[in-house]
Protein backbone atom coordinates (compact mmCIF):
# COMPACT_ATOMS: atom_id res chain seq x y z
CA UNK A 1 0.00 0.00 0.00
CA UNK A 2 2.79 2.46 1.25
CA UNK A 3 4.88 1.69 -1.70
CA UNK A 4 1.51 2.00 -4.26
CA UNK A 5 1.33 5.70 -2.34
CA UNK A 6 4.91 6.23 -2.78
CA UNK A 7 4.63 5.66 -7.01
CA UNK A 8 1.89 7.65 -7.10
CA UNK A 9 3.25 10.78 -5.36
CA UNK A 10 6.37 10.32 -7.15
CA UNK A 11 4.39 10.13 -10.85
CA UNK A 12 2.33 13.43 -10.07
CA UNK A 13 5.49 15.41 -9.23
CA UNK A 14 7.44 13.80 -12.22
CA UNK A 15 4.00 14.66 -14.44
CA UNK A 16 4.04 18.43 -12.81
CA UNK A 17 7.58 18.98 -13.42
CA UNK A 18 7.48 17.41 -17.06
CA UNK A 19 4.40 20.28 -17.89
CA UNK A 20 6.73 22.79 -17.00
CA UNK A 21 7.21 25.48 -19.88
CA UNK A 22 10.77 25.81 -20.28
CA UNK A 23 11.78 29.03 -23.09
CA UNK A 24 15.07 29.82 -22.05
CA UNK A 25 17.43 27.86 -23.65
CA UNK A 26 20.16 27.91 -20.89
CA UNK A 27 17.44 26.21 -18.34
CA UNK A 28 16.71 23.48 -21.02
CA UNK A 29 20.16 22.72 -21.59
CA UNK A 30 20.80 22.62 -17.18
CA UNK A 31 17.55 20.22 -17.22
CA UNK A 32 18.31 17.96 -20.02
CA UNK A 33 22.49 18.07 -18.86
CA UNK A 34 21.05 16.62 -15.33
CA UNK A 35 18.61 14.34 -17.49
CA UNK A 36 20.34 12.40 -19.69
CA UNK A 37 23.98 12.58 -17.67
CA UNK A 38 22.00 10.00 -15.09
CA UNK A 39 19.80 8.30 -17.88
CA UNK A 40 21.43 8.57 -21.11
CA UNK A 41 23.31 5.77 -22.84
CA UNK A 42 26.21 6.24 -25.05
CA UNK A 43 26.19 3.53 -28.41
CA UNK A 44 27.31 3.63 -31.29
CA UNK A 45 25.61 2.62 -34.65
CA UNK A 46 27.31 2.62 -38.35
CA UNK A 47 30.50 4.35 -37.13
CA UNK A 48 28.61 6.86 -35.73
CA UNK A 49 28.31 8.04 -32.01
CA UNK A 50 24.31 8.67 -30.61
CA UNK A 51 22.75 8.27 -27.05
CA UNK A 52 19.93 6.31 -25.96
CA UNK A 53 17.68 8.49 -23.04
CA UNK A 54 15.08 6.26 -21.43
CA UNK A 55 12.48 7.18 -18.90
CA UNK A 56 9.20 5.31 -17.45
CA UNK A 57 7.07 8.40 -17.34
CA UNK A 58 5.13 9.61 -20.54
CA UNK A 59 5.00 13.15 -19.84
CA UNK A 60 8.41 13.40 -19.07
CA UNK A 61 9.51 11.34 -21.87
CA UNK A 62 7.47 14.46 -24.31
CA UNK A 63 9.40 17.22 -22.20
CA UNK A 64 12.45 15.98 -22.96
CA UNK A 65 11.88 15.15 -26.83
CA UNK A 66 10.11 18.56 -27.30
CA UNK A 67 13.42 20.17 -25.67
CA UNK A 68 15.64 18.41 -27.89
CA UNK A 69 13.78 18.71 -30.84
CA UNK A 70 12.92 22.43 -30.61
CA UNK A 71 16.78 23.23 -29.16
CA UNK A 72 19.26 20.59 -31.35
CA UNK A 73 19.35 19.62 -34.61
CA UNK A 74 19.04 16.41 -34.73
CA UNK A 75 17.09 13.27 -35.31
CA UNK A 76 14.97 11.23 -32.48
CA UNK A 77 13.75 7.63 -32.85
CA UNK A 78 11.57 6.81 -30.05
CA UNK A 79 11.06 3.18 -29.22
CA UNK A 80 8.46 1.93 -26.49
CA UNK A 81 9.77 -2.00 -24.48
CA UNK A 82 8.83 -2.77 -21.26
CA UNK A 83 11.24 -4.15 -18.28
CA UNK A 84 12.10 -7.56 -18.06
CA UNK A 85 11.11 -8.40 -15.06
CA UNK A 86 7.21 -7.41 -14.84
CA UNK A 87 5.77 -5.96 -11.87
CA UNK A 88 1.88 -6.97 -11.31
CA UNK A 89 -0.85 -4.05 -11.37
CA UNK A 90 2.07 -1.23 -12.16
CA UNK A 91 2.79 0.09 -15.41
CA UNK A 92 6.24 -1.34 -16.36
CA UNK A 93 6.54 0.39 -20.07
CA UNK A 94 10.41 2.46 -20.91
CA UNK A 95 10.32 4.78 -23.43
CA UNK A 96 13.16 5.08 -25.17
CA UNK A 97 14.43 8.27 -26.91
CA UNK A 98 17.04 7.46 -29.71
CA UNK A 99 19.55 9.90 -31.44
CA UNK A 100 21.88 9.12 -33.67
CA UNK A 101 22.59 11.87 -36.41
CA UNK A 102 23.71 15.10 -34.41
CA UNK A 103 23.51 13.15 -30.83
CA UNK A 104 27.73 14.12 -30.53
CA UNK A 105 26.91 18.05 -30.92
CA UNK A 106 24.14 18.26 -28.92
CA UNK A 107 25.73 16.00 -26.70
CA UNK A 108 29.04 18.86 -26.32
CA UNK A 109 26.56 21.81 -25.90
CA UNK A 110 25.14 20.44 -23.17
CA UNK A 111 29.08 19.60 -22.02
CA UNK A 112 28.11 16.04 -21.37
CA UNK A 113 30.53 14.41 -23.01
CA UNK A 114 34.60 14.97 -23.58
CA UNK A 115 36.88 14.70 -26.23
CA UNK A 116 36.94 11.22 -25.44
CA UNK A 117 33.62 10.61 -26.03
CA UNK A 118 33.29 9.39 -22.37
CA UNK A 119 30.55 11.56 -20.11
CA UNK A 120 31.76 13.51 -18.01
CA UNK A 121 31.37 13.13 -14.15
CA UNK A 122 30.06 16.61 -13.00
CA UNK A 123 28.77 19.23 -14.58
CA UNK A 124 30.12 22.36 -16.47
CA UNK A 125 30.20 26.13 -14.00
CA UNK A 126 28.44 27.46 -17.50
CA UNK A 127 25.18 24.84 -16.84
CA UNK A 128 24.96 25.75 -13.70
CA UNK A 129 25.80 29.70 -13.51
CA UNK A 130 22.72 30.79 -11.88
CA UNK A 131 20.36 29.48 -9.35
CA UNK A 132 17.73 29.26 -12.06
CA UNK A 133 20.21 26.76 -13.99
CA UNK A 134 20.67 24.55 -10.59
CA UNK A 135 17.05 24.23 -10.14
CA UNK A 136 16.70 23.18 -13.45
CA UNK A 137 19.80 21.05 -13.15
CA UNK A 138 18.17 19.62 -10.26
CA UNK A 139 15.13 19.53 -11.98
CA UNK A 140 16.46 16.81 -14.48
CA UNK A 141 17.98 14.69 -12.18
CA UNK A 142 14.42 14.09 -10.55
CA UNK A 143 13.12 13.51 -13.35
CA UNK A 144 15.70 10.77 -14.36
CA UNK A 145 15.80 9.14 -11.09
CA UNK A 146 14.09 10.90 -8.38
CA UNK A 147 11.63 9.40 -5.52
CA UNK A 148 9.50 10.62 -3.03
CA UNK A 149 7.27 9.00 -0.48
CA UNK A 150 3.66 9.92 0.03
CA UNK A 151 2.97 12.32 2.71
CA UNK A 152 -0.03 10.77 4.01
CA UNK A 153 3.02 7.56 5.22
CA UNK A 154 5.00 8.58 8.36
CA UNK A 155 8.65 8.19 6.81
CA UNK A 156 9.40 11.54 4.96
CA UNK A 157 12.10 10.14 1.97
CA UNK A 158 13.27 11.58 -1.09
CA UNK A 159 15.70 10.77 -3.08
CA UNK A 160 17.64 10.69 -6.19
CA UNK A 161 20.03 7.88 -7.38
CA UNK A 162 23.41 8.07 -9.48
CA UNK A 163 25.86 5.30 -10.82
CA UNK A 164 28.66 7.78 -9.64
CA UNK A 165 29.44 8.40 -6.29
CA UNK A 166 31.28 12.28 -7.21
CA UNK A 167 27.82 12.99 -9.12
CA UNK A 168 25.96 12.22 -5.82
CA UNK A 169 28.33 14.10 -3.22
CA UNK A 170 28.07 17.22 -5.86
CA UNK A 171 24.61 17.13 -5.62
CA UNK A 172 24.49 17.39 -1.70
CA UNK A 173 26.67 20.31 -2.21
CA UNK A 174 24.32 21.73 -4.69
CA UNK A 175 21.45 21.24 -2.54
CA UNK A 176 23.40 22.96 0.49
CA UNK A 177 23.12 26.04 -1.77
CA UNK A 178 19.53 26.07 -1.71
CA UNK A 179 20.01 25.13 2.55
CA UNK A 180 18.68 22.05 1.79
CA UNK A 181 20.16 19.09 3.59
CA UNK A 182 21.17 15.74 2.33
CA UNK A 183 23.06 12.59 2.76
CA UNK A 184 24.71 9.87 0.55
CA UNK A 185 24.17 6.31 1.03
CA UNK A 186 25.55 3.15 -1.19
CA UNK A 187 22.58 1.17 -2.36
CA UNK A 188 24.06 -1.82 -4.67
CA UNK A 189 25.27 -0.63 -7.56
CA UNK A 190 24.15 2.92 -7.17
CA UNK A 191 24.75 6.19 -4.58
CA UNK A 192 21.67 7.47 -3.66
CA UNK A 193 21.73 11.37 -2.29
CA UNK A 194 18.49 11.62 0.07
CA UNK A 195 16.68 13.94 2.30
CA UNK A 196 14.64 12.91 5.20
CA UNK A 197 13.45 16.16 6.91
CA UNK A 198 9.83 17.12 5.68
CA UNK A 199 10.66 20.89 5.53
CA UNK A 200 13.46 20.60 3.69
CA UNK A 201 11.26 17.69 0.97
CA UNK A 202 8.82 20.70 0.63
CA UNK A 203 11.46 23.43 -0.27
CA UNK A 204 12.91 20.73 -2.69
CA UNK A 205 9.37 20.33 -4.55
CA UNK A 206 9.52 24.36 -4.69
CA UNK A 207 12.46 24.39 -6.23
CA UNK A 208 11.71 22.15 -9.19
CA UNK A 209 8.76 24.12 -9.82
CA UNK A 210 6.27 21.40 -8.32
CA UNK A 211 3.71 23.89 -6.96
CA UNK A 212 0.73 22.09 -6.50
CA UNK A 213 2.07 18.84 -5.11
CA UNK A 214 3.81 21.38 -2.71
CA UNK A 215 0.58 22.16 -1.55
CA UNK A 216 -0.79 18.96 -1.63
CA UNK A 217 2.32 17.99 0.32
CA UNK A 218 2.18 20.66 3.21
CA UNK A 219 -1.72 20.38 3.52
CA UNK A 220 -1.10 16.21 4.80
CA UNK A 221 2.22 17.37 6.26
CA UNK A 222 0.14 19.84 8.70
CA UNK A 223 -2.79 17.90 9.08
CA UNK A 224 -0.54 14.99 10.30
CA UNK A 225 1.92 17.50 12.93
CA UNK A 226 -1.70 18.82 14.09
CA UNK A 227 -2.87 15.29 14.87
CA UNK A 228 0.60 14.33 16.30
CA UNK A 229 0.32 17.51 18.56
CA UNK A 230 -3.13 16.44 19.88
CA UNK A 231 -2.00 13.15 20.64
CA UNK A 232 1.06 14.26 22.08
CA UNK A 233 -1.22 17.19 24.38
CA UNK A 234 -3.21 13.60 25.23
CA UNK A 235 -0.50 11.30 26.03
CA UNK A 236 0.78 14.02 28.53
CA UNK A 237 -2.44 14.29 29.97
CA UNK A 238 -2.76 10.97 30.85
CA UNK A 239 0.56 10.82 32.28
CA UNK A 240 -0.16 13.53 34.23
CA UNK A 241 -3.58 11.79 35.11
CA UNK A 242 -1.72 8.97 36.34
CA UNK A 243 1.18 10.75 37.68
CA UNK A 244 -1.90 12.29 39.58
CA UNK A 245 -3.70 9.58 40.75
CA UNK A 246 -0.10 7.87 41.89
CA UNK A 247 0.33 11.54 44.05
CA UNK A 248 -3.06 11.30 45.85
CA UNK A 249 -3.16 7.51 46.59
CA UNK A 250 0.53 8.09 48.29
CA UNK A 251 -1.20 11.31 49.98
CA UNK A 252 -4.14 8.88 51.17
CA UNK A 253 -2.34 6.63 52.57
CA UNK A 254 0.52 8.78 54.80
CA UNK A 255 -2.45 10.53 56.25
CA UNK A 256 -4.74 7.05 57.02
CA UNK A 257 -1.53 6.02 58.64
CA UNK A 258 -1.24 9.57 60.70
CA UNK A 259 -4.36 8.96 61.51
CA UNK A 260 -4.21 5.39 62.58
CA UNK A 261 -1.08 6.39 64.71
CA UNK A 262 -2.21 10.02 66.08
CA UNK A 263 -5.35 10.66 64.73
CA UNK A 264 -5.52 13.57 61.97
CA UNK A 265 -7.07 15.96 64.63
CA UNK A 266 -3.79 16.31 66.05
CA UNK A 267 -1.86 17.78 63.47
CA UNK A 268 -1.27 21.89 63.47
CA UNK A 269 -4.72 23.54 61.63
CA UNK A 270 -3.01 24.23 58.31
CA UNK A 271 -2.07 20.31 57.96
CA UNK A 272 -5.69 19.04 59.04
CA UNK A 273 -7.54 21.18 56.95
CA UNK A 274 -5.37 19.78 53.89
CA UNK A 275 -5.50 16.14 55.10
CA UNK A 276 -9.22 16.44 55.05
CA UNK A 277 -9.47 17.79 51.77
CA UNK A 278 -7.51 15.08 50.25
CA UNK A 279 -9.73 12.66 52.26
CA UNK A 280 -12.80 13.75 50.69
CA UNK A 281 -11.42 14.08 47.37
CA UNK A 282 -9.09 10.90 46.46
CA UNK A 283 -9.06 11.44 42.48
CA UNK A 284 -8.42 15.25 42.50
CA UNK A 285 -4.84 16.82 41.08
CA UNK A 286 -3.05 19.02 42.63
CA UNK A 287 -4.41 22.05 41.06
CA UNK A 288 -8.12 20.68 42.11
CA UNK A 289 -7.01 20.31 45.84
CA UNK A 290 -5.56 24.15 45.99
CA UNK A 291 -9.47 25.04 44.08
CA UNK A 292 -11.17 23.18 46.89
CA UNK A 293 -8.84 24.25 49.87
CA UNK A 294 -9.34 27.73 49.09
CA UNK A 295 -13.15 27.46 48.47
CA UNK A 296 -13.53 25.37 51.32
CA UNK A 297 -11.10 27.22 54.30
CA UNK A 298 -11.23 30.62 52.57
CA UNK A 299 -7.68 30.74 51.96
CA UNK A 300 -5.49 31.61 49.59
CA UNK A 301 -2.54 29.11 48.98
CA UNK A 302 -0.49 28.60 45.85
CA UNK A 303 0.60 25.61 44.28
CA UNK A 304 3.35 24.94 45.60
CA UNK A 305 2.34 25.70 49.22
CA UNK A 306 -0.30 23.18 48.83
CA UNK A 307 2.88 20.90 47.46
CA UNK A 308 5.14 21.84 50.46
CA UNK A 309 2.09 20.49 53.22
CA UNK A 310 2.26 17.62 51.52
CA UNK A 311 5.51 17.23 52.43
CA UNK A 312 5.10 18.23 55.74
CA UNK A 313 2.37 14.86 56.28
CA UNK A 314 4.84 12.91 54.34
CA UNK A 315 7.80 13.55 56.70
CA UNK A 316 5.38 13.19 59.61
CA UNK A 317 4.39 9.98 58.53
CA UNK A 318 7.96 8.74 57.87
CA UNK A 319 8.95 9.58 61.27
CA UNK A 320 5.73 7.93 63.09
CA UNK A 321 6.93 4.56 61.02
CA UNK A 322 10.74 5.04 61.96
CA UNK A 323 9.45 5.66 65.83
CA UNK A 324 7.23 2.42 65.50
CA UNK A 325 10.57 0.51 64.10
Amino acid sequence: MFEQEEISFTKEVKDEVSLLELENIDYIKSLLSGFIKINGSLLLRNGEWGIQIHTENKKTAKLIQKAIKTNFKVETRIIVTEKRRLRVNKDNTIIIIEIIKGAKDMLYSLEIIDDDLGFKTLPSKEILKDNECRRAYLAGCFLASGSVNSPKTSNYHLEMAVSDEELAYFLVKLLHKFYIDAKVIKRRNSYVCYIKRSEKIADFLRIIGAYRCLMTFENVRIQRDQYNSVNRVYNCDIANDMKSMKSGSEQLEMINYIDKMIGVNNLDDNLKELAKVRLANPEASLNEIKDIYEETTGKKISKSGIYHRFQKIKSISEKLKEGKS
